[in-house]
């Protein structure tokens, strides 16, 4: 069944809707067709994201998913006519009623985002061309030119050789609206050393907090890895730091971490999976390093121009720890694309 509804203009920033929870999975769409070149007006690809209130998913199967429609010049679709058609393939099959829908706008404040790149020795394998660099710049040109006073600091981790404030992650550029400065920071990735992924994460949420309080700026942590932490250990601590500081991490995976890559680690996968959900932030994997560069851009429309909220329900409500797997076909009159979305029952 396709349900469709219209998002009207008029609804204002203070229509915003608080995240209830983790937003579980960003994925890439896939075009309905390919039979022939697709109208650019039409909703290309879909970013998805699970927002999952434990009350509400245990007593009614409850739970929202978070669409971001982008069509084929990558703007953002809110207003359209929209046909909206959700389904879980796992753990039973079953089409998705919308119960609610809503547009999350975001607020008036400015984005402070902190873009934290692996820099590690695997690197070398998992990214030769340094796409990670040409795919922050995207998104820093995307963010700054959104907002003026949008502000960005570039770090790395993996490098031995950290800076102050840190033991763990080099500040490459701190916090600045000026691209040139942060063109330049680029400079400092070497692809060397461990992949200290959790204790950079637990040390850099908690400095975002402190140096761009959130009375007057708007949060987001950027990690790009392939997945394979030399600090494991440090997982837990690492999300509760960012959980804590109220930083969401938007995790993206390239090679093993990434679940659209066909030699994927599911291990490493579940790890980027874990970090997002634990910290109301988003997972994004992608199929090969080319594709960085519109996932980042992608993640930055997500800050700058909001959302579609689709409350759904499942019958029977899942049992902690199930893994719940669907998709969600999203389109206006000019085309349509799919989307998978999943999430651990908390």
């Amino acid at each position: 069944m396709t349900f469709r509804f219209t998002v009207p203009r008029h609804l204002g920033r203070a229509g915003a809707v608080r995240t209830l929870a983790a937003l579980g999975l960003v994925a890439t769409a896939c075009k309905d067709s390919e039979s022939a070149p697709p109208d650019p007006r039409g909703i290309q690809r879909v970013l998805v994201g699970v927002q999952v209130e434990p009350q509400a998913l245990h007593a009614d199967g409850e739970f929202v998913l978070r669409l971001v429609p982008l069509d084929g010049k990558g703007d953002v679709v809110l207003s359209d006519a929209l046909d909206v058609t959700p389904k879980v393939t796992a753990p039973i099959t079953q089409t998705l009623p919308p119960t609610a829908r809503q547009v999350q706008l975001p607020d008036t404040r400015p984005v402070a985002a902190a873009v934290s790149i692996d820099d590690s020795r695997s690197m070398r394998t998992s990214d030769p061309t340094n796409q990670r660099a040409a795919a922050a710049r995207l998104f820093w040109t995307e963010l700054l030119s959104a907002n003026p006073t949008n502000e960005v600091a570039l770090l790395a981790f993996g490098s031995e050789q950290a800076t102050a404030p840190f033991t763990r992650t080099a500040l490459l550029e701190d916090w600045t609206t000026d691209p040139a400065r942060l063109e330049a920071g680029l400079a400092g990735l070497i692809a060397t050393g461990s992949t200290y992924l959790y204790q950079s994460t637990a040390e850099v949420a908690p400095w975002i907090a402190a140096s761009r309080p959130a009375t007057s700026y708007r949060h987001v942590l950027l990690v790009v890895t392939d997945g394979l932490p030399t600090d494991s250990t440090a997982a837990e601590a690492a999300i509760a730091s960012a959980a804590g500081a109220q930083i969401p991490v938007y995790t993206v995976g390239i090679g093993p971490a990434s679940d659209q890559n066909a030699s994927r680690d599911a291990a490493a996968v579940d790890r980027l999976r874990t970090l997002a959900n634990g910290t109301g932030g988003v997972y994004a994997g992608v199929e090969n390093n080319t594709e960085l560069t519109t996932t980042f851009a992608s993640l930055a429309k997500l800050t700058t121009d909001g959302a579609l909220l689709v409350t759904v329900r499942m019958n029977p409500a899942p049992a902690v720890g199930t893994t719940v797997a669907g998709t969600v076909r999203v389109a206006n009159r000019f085309g349509g694309a799919t989307a998978q979305w999943s999430f651990s029952a908390p």
